[in-house]
């Protein structure tokens, strides 16, 4: 199922910013309240692709690398956990049809 949407290629470019930020704020030393905005914007691109899966969508190029990105910090910066996959497949963690890792939030406590 095809999008008809002439805005698409803005919510790309504004999910590829979002990923490109989060890369400028995780490449180094944070502040406390830099990692919660890095953190933010990675899960906002994160739900916003799957969202887009939910909706019966396919990705785009740009929304898939801005999830990718956004799994990326939320793993290495957030606590979120990466799912581990079954021996057979030959990898150490689940990724999705579009080679997006798949993380899960840390537990409420």
């Amino acid at each position: 199922m095809k999008r008809e949407n002439r805005y698409g290629w803005l919510i790309s470019l504004g999910l590829v910013g979002i990923a490109c930020a989060m890369l400028l704020f995780c490449g180094g030393c944070m502040t406390p309240q830099q990692k919660g905005i890095s953190c933010q914007a990675a899960q906002t691109a994160y739900a916003a692709y799957y969202a887009i899966l939910a909706a019966g969508h396919e990705p785009s190029e740009a929304e898939v690398y801005a999830a990718a990105a956004g799994a990326a910090v939320l793993h290495a910066y957030c606590g979120w956990s990466t799912v581990p996959a079954e021996k057979s497949t030959g990898r150490a963690y689940v990724i999705d049809t579009h080679g997006v890792l798949i993380v899960v939030p840390p537990p409420v406590q």
